[in-house]
Parts: C-alpha cells; structure tokens; sequence
C-alpha cells in the first residue's frame, strides 16, 4: 500500500525520536523528499493523493523525563499514549522544504487555510489586542456561506500540527496572548483541540501555555479541559494532564505559580482538578502551595492552593515564623567577620515581607524556547 511505504519511507529516515532529538536540524537533512513526491506521484488523481495525505492512523507517542534528579534520569520513560496521525501531518513535523510545502498545500485545502491562519498568528506580536486580520479570516472560515470547506474540513483546520513542535493553531495562539474571540471561534469550531499535544519534547496541553506566556484569566480559562473532556478525549482520558506530572515534574497548579497567574486564575484551575493534585510535589520536593510560598505569592494563592485538612492559620504562622528565622540570620550575618563581599544569600530578607502582603506578582509571561 503506497501511504504505508511513504509512512515508512519518512519514519525510516528520520525517526520520531530524532525529531525531538537536540540536533534536529541535522536529522532533518536525511529525509530524501525528491522519493516522497515521486512516490505521491504515483498515484494518479489529486483526490486520490490528498485522501493518502490525510487518511488517519494511531500514532504512539513515547515522551521521556526531561529533568534528571536523584530519583529519574534524562531520557527516562515519562508516559506514552495514542493520537491520531496522518501521512501529511508525519511530514510536516520533519519540516519539509518549500517546494513539499507548496505541494501538499495545492493538493490539501484543510492544510492550505490552516497554514494561512498559521503564519498570520506566528507574526503576531504579544502587543496586539486586536487580531484583526486573523478574526476576519477566522470569520469566513468559521461562519460565512461561501467558506469553501465542509463541516468537517474546517474542523480538521484546527487539528492539524504544524513544524516540528506540532503546534496546532490553539497551540501556537496560546503562545501569543490571544483575545478571547479568537479561542472560543476556534473551540466552537473544534473543541477536541484544547486536549491535543504538542511534541513530545514538551508534552503540553494548550491551557499550559497559555499560563506560561501570560494570557488573560478569561483565555486561560476557556483552554481548561472539563470533567467530560477527560473522560472523552485523547490523549486526556489516558493521561489527566491536569492531575499529572509533566515531562519537568511538575503539574499545571505548580505553572501557575511558577509564572504568577492571578488568583482567579489559580482558583478556577484548582476547582477543574482533583485534591491529589494540590499534594503532588515537584522535583525541589514542593507541593504547589509550598511552591507559592517560596516564590512569594500573594497569601490569597497560597490559601487557595492548600491541600484538604491544611489549616491556613498554621501556615501563615509558619511564613512568619521562616521570614523572622530568616531576617535573624541576616542580622547575625551582617555582624559577623564573614559578611565582607555581597550577601545574596539573605539580601531579599527585607523584600520577603512586601511580597507576601502584594496582591499579586503578576504574569512572568513565556520563553519562546518552551
């Protein structure tokens, strides 16, 4: 069967497993696309070359640990799950050249409007309120009479993964502080997107970036899978990537702190997840309300993420108690024969006070490297 052997051809050339591999670039080279198009041409009619290029199969997704400690080491099997793939989607992770790109958008509508939709979001600065070209083409799309696309076309816009990182169009938006007319255009249209995963070196559902770079308490809630999601969608009812430790040891309540989602944002995450979630500790041995206190959250974030039977007076006492702990240790510090360069061990005793009576940090925002 011709699509078993162009899947084969492509994974035999360059794995799944040297895509997320840290030289990439270079395994990338070894794909021979002159044999990809010459056995796509093969077949004879364009219909018949686009239903092999989005025909679905199961994929198996292996994912490794990224952060090694005592107990895991680098490379060590985090989870593996099933997705839905396809022969055009296996080839644009190994990021194929132009002249394949052109190829596959001539003989592919879905991936043609969904790479329009993609490029246009990649250049979107974190500025930008508005959207206005992407609502316009969301619009036709998504709403408008003359949108050449069935029901199901435009659905399969929204799923499809682009580049190595497999980023969706949700995927990358979430990434790009959307407005919220955007996401729910997108949901409306394709729900099943808030629980597909980008590429296994990362292994995040949508919601994750959005907290990670900043987006709006309304975006961000928009993105959080439900109870139904869960029990219904792949790869969610495999893995729960709201109770989970991800590929760094860490779960989303743990992300929130991490880069300063508000309250409300740290409350309406907590009320999608089970208790288990909030006693879970990353590799510094932190359960997220241990987390926001060594971060220097608001009292407010770090009450919210207490653990069931955690007495909130009890922990507020014990704050208080590590902050003077901490200011008598620098006291003695200052006083002593040792303290005769920079004392950065204790030089933010002062400033920890301040930031556990602030309202809140603010969003930290993302690193494109994620």
């Amino acid at each position: 069967m011709i699509a078993e052997r162009i899947r084969k051809r492509l994974e035999d050339q360059c794995s799944d497993q040297n895509i997320v591999a840290p030289k990439r670039e270079e395994n990338f080279e070894s794909v021979k696309w002159d044999l990809f198009l010459s056995d796509l041409n093969k077949v004879e009619s364009d219909d018949a070359k686009r239903a092999i290029l989005e025909q679905p199969f199961e994929r198996l997704v292996n994912v490794n640990k990224d952060q090694p400690n005592a107990d895991k080491s680098k490379n060590k099997k985090h989870r593996s799950y099933l997705i839905e793939d396809t022969i055009l989607q296996c080839a644009l992770r190994r990021c194929p050249p132009k002249e394949v790109l052109d190829e596959l958008k001539r003989l592919s509508p879905t991936y043609r409007h969904s790479k329009e939709l993609y490029d246009l979001i990649d250049k979107v600065p974190m500025d930008d309120d508005e959207w206005t070209e992407i609502k316009r083409i969301l619009y036709r799309l998504c709403f408008s009479a003359s949108c050449d696309l069935s029901e199901t076309e435009v659905k399969n816009v929204f799923t499809i993964r682009h580049g190595w990182r497999e980023d969706t169009l949700l995927m990358l938006s979430a990434r790009r502080n959307p407005p919220l007319k955007v996401i729910d255009a997108m949901l409306k249209k394709c729900h099943e997107c808030i629980a597909i995963v980008d590429t296994a070196l990362y292994d995040w559902i949508p919601v994750i970036y959005a907290i990670a770079y900043g987006a709006s308490h309304e975006v961000i809630v928009a993105m959080i899978p439900d109870e139904n999601d869960c029990q219904n969608l792949l790869p969610l009812k495999e893995f729960n990537f709201l109770e989970n430790f991800d590929v760094y040891n860490r779960t989303p309540l743990h992300w929130t702190v991490f880069y300063g989602a508000s309250v409300e944002t740290v409350i309406a995450l907590r009320k999608k997840t089970f208790s288990e979630a909030l006693n879970k500790k990353d590799d510094l041995n932190k359960r997220p309300f241990e987390m926001a206190i060594n971060e220097g959250t608001s009292m407010e974030v770090v009450e919210a993420l207490l653990p069931d039977g955690l007495d909130f007076a009890t922990v507020e006492m014990n704050i208080i108690r590590s902050i003077i702990h901490k200011k008598v240790n620098y006291d003695s510090y200052l006083h002593s024969s040792k303290a005769k360069g920079g004392v950065d061990e204790f030089k933010d005793s002062n400033d920890v006070v301040d930031r556990y009576t602030s309202i809140s940090k603010g969003p930290k925002g993302g690193v494109d490297e994620f």
